[in-house]
């Protein structure tokens, strides 16, 4: 555990609240432990945390998000999505395996979907070589957290959206019936038909196999 870790931890464990734990365990359907540390309280310490200990992170983040995401208790997880949005601009191409590393450990929507949305984004829009191999070896994967984060990436492209990519993962996995891949179409279909409204359209008319879920979410902004 590197020193900073365990500054982390101690740190939490000074505003821990059992009560509040127990509250978010139970939301969380008992997946993880908590100190009980609600997220303003959080990042409010995290203001001061990052003033002190900034140049330090960004040296050895790598390792300190390993550290992090290996700790008991879902608050440092949630410490390192804070982390990864401040250094998110200084990610290299290499990093992409420790995004990886990131979303298959310990996965749930709650950091898959921050990675997805912020930091793979970041990377995939930057880097032309790791947009045109990841996705595809994502979305190909059993791993239903990698395909969730291949179909959601795209979520904050806004109109710069690959839509034959998206709809060909969407169709890749449409026969999935797992419920956090279902939902990831449906919002990615949802957030997509922002900007091109008639083509999501289209898209869900002309596949009416797609799974109910997705579609109901998809649809949702096609009804205004």
């Amino acid at each position: 555990m590197t020193q900073l870790t365990q500054q982390i931890l101690e740190d939490h464990m000074l505003m821990a609240d059992p009560l509040k734990a127990k509250w978010m365990e139970e939301y969380m359907r008992g997946k993880f432990a908590f100190l009980g540390v609600q997220a303003p309280y959080r990042k409010e310490w995290f203001k001061g945390f990052w003033a002190e200990n900034k140049n330090e992170i960004i040296q050895d983040y790598p390792a300190l998000l390993n550290d992090l995401w290996h700790s008991d208790f879902r608050e440092m997880q949630m410490v390192g999505l804070d982390i990864l949005i401040k250094i998110q601009r200084k990610l290299t191409e290499e990093d992409i395996t420790l995004l990886e590393d990131l979303i298959t450990t310990k996965s749930w929507w709650d950091t898959v979907d921050m990675i997805a949305s912020n930091s793979v984004a970041a990377l995939l829009k930057k880097f032309d070589s790791l947009y045109e191999k990841y996705p595809i070896k994502w979305i190909q994967n059993k791993n239903i957290w990698l395909q969730r984060t291949a179909i959601i990436f795209q979520l904050k492209y806004k109109d710069e959206v690959n839509e034959d990519l998206l709809y060909d993962f969407i169709l890749q996995t449409k026969d999935s019936k797992e419920f956090f891949i279902e939902k990831a179409a449906g919002w990615a279909l949802r957030q997509y038909s922002k900007f091109n409204k008639q083509s999501v359209q289209n898209f869900i008319r002309s596949h009416p196999d797609l799974a109910n879920l997705t579609v109901r979410e998809g649809s949702k902004y096609l009804k205004r």
